[in-house]
């Protein structure tokens, strides 16, 4: 005798669920959608008409936020809190309790049932106070890192600034990637400082500078940042140097209802780091929607005039301003600012810069004066050795072969033997 539901339960069921007020909502054992409830469709602001028939993992923006866990799928029982998908009518967190259906031998998930509740009306940030001081901060910081600082007359700074505009405009995750030293921690709060998150603080942390137990209490411990909605962005300086578990922690954190943004910094792509093991998926696949590379500076050359103009007072020196361009900056902006630290906010001359500039791109490039040009009697000379040498030295010293082979008189030979002091008097039997 078959075990399935005969079409009367399954109309039983479902009508008693359609008038339900609590949100539910049915995956099938191939885990796509197979059912939700008109109250599921008030909760999340979505159309089960729309999402019919989807696999979870095909609409992750609208659908990820109501997937059962693996745990789930093996057959226990969950509860998790989730953020809910940015919609018109959507709340700003759910509560969902994943019930699964499980087959007879209880090792086969036939399907998932899903209860979900709304928590919060909305998801507007809790207003903090601020202290004046802090907004002075705040107002001091929003003032200096503008678009302008990331602009420039060079074509991939002017890409660099369009970039961060439409990162600063839009809420949603941020992967920064650039050689040591480009200025990738500058961009994440020069977005941060033109976003709606600036009214909240920017929280940068150096994953590979910090034991993992140390981030670890500092964002979840007791009094920790994560239990505090202080936080409008947080910024990780390379994350793949932290602890898997850590990792998944923090975006734990970020996704929930009043998690920061996340802007994440490294020197090369999410996917990249992916593949090769050292971060979790989810860096890629839900938090790095948005990618920007940041030039390094021998790709700026173009931008030097200005940068210099905008860190030392009154006009450069068009000599030290010509060494700039001229090297290859392998330290990016944090050289630059090393270098421009000797001017000591004065006008840069080509003195403040450092030897290795100064030296190979200024002297280095001067022609070395010409070398005078040598007589021709010494010309001649020094050829007229070096061929009676050679001479002498194939005839195994014998004057008569020696004049025969340069084709001139034996007495000649031997004068200018004596002239040049190329030897002492010709070996006996030479005559032979």
């Amino acid at each position: 005798m078959s075990d399935a539901p005969s079409p009367r339960t399954r109309f039983a069921w479902r009508s008693f669920f359609d008038r339900s007020e609590s949100a539910v909502f049915v995956f099938g054992g191939d885990r796509r959608l197979r059912y939700a409830n008109p109250a599921w469709e008030r909760a999340t602001g979505l159309s089960f008409a729309k999402f019919r028939g989807t696999k979870v993992a095909a609409n992750r923006r609208s659908l990820s936020p109501i997937a059962p866990s693996p745990e789930v799928w093996a057959g226990s029982e969950a509860r998790v809190r989730r953020a809910a998908p940015d919609s018109t009518t959507g709340p700003p967190w759910w509560d969902i309790t994943f019930v699964p259906l499980l087959g007879v031998d209880e090792r086969q998930v036939l399907g998932v049932i899903g209860l979900l509740t709304v928590v919060g009306p909305s998801r507007t940030l809790p207003r903090v106070k601020v202290p004046a001081a802090v907004a002075a901060v705040r107002a001091n910081h929003a003032a200096r890192y503008t678009f302008d600082l990331l602009a420039g007359p060079s074509q991939v700074s002017e890409r660099l600034a369009s970039q961060a505009r439409a990162a600063a405009a839009c809420e949603v995750s941020v992967w920064i990637h650039g050689e040591p030293g480009t200025g990738k921690e500058t961009a994440a709060r020069v977005i941060h400082h033109n976003s709606p998150r600036r009214e909240r603080a920017f929280v940068g942390l150096p994953c590979g500078g910090l034991q993992p137990y140390i981030l670890e209490g500092m964002l979840f411990g007791k009094g920790g940042l994560a239990g505090t909605p202080v936080v409008g962005t947080l910024y990780l300086n390379r994350p793949e140097e932290l602890p898997r578990p850590l990792q998944a922690r923090i975006l734990g954190w970020c996704e929930s209802a009043f998690g920061p943004r996340l802007i994440c910094g490294s020197t090369t792509t999410a996917e990249e780091l992916v593949n090769s093991g050292r971060l979790v998926p989810a860096f890629f696949t839900r938090h790095a929607p948005i990618e920007i590379r940041v030039p390094a500076l021998r790709e700026r050359l173009d931008d030097l005039p200005l940068i210099v103009s905008r860190l030392l007072p009154g006009a450069a020196e068009p000599e030290a301003i010509a060494a700039l361009r001229g090297y290859h900056w392998p330290g990016n902006w944090r050289e630059l600012l090393d270098v421009l630290a000797a001017a000591d906010g004065q006008p840069l001359r080509k003195d403040h810069l450092p030897r290795v500039i100064r030296e190979r791109l200024l002297v280095g490039h001067t022609p070395a004066p010409a070398k005078p040009t040598p007589k021709l009697d010494e010309v001649l000379e020094s050829v007229e050795r070096r061929m009676i040498a050679a001479a002498l030295a194939k005839s195994g010293g014998r004057l008569a072969e020696a004049a025969e082979v340069l084709g001139v008189w034996r007495a000649r030979l031997s004068r200018r033997i004596t002239a040049l002091r190329l030897g002492g008097e010709p070996p006996s039997g030479d005559e032979t």
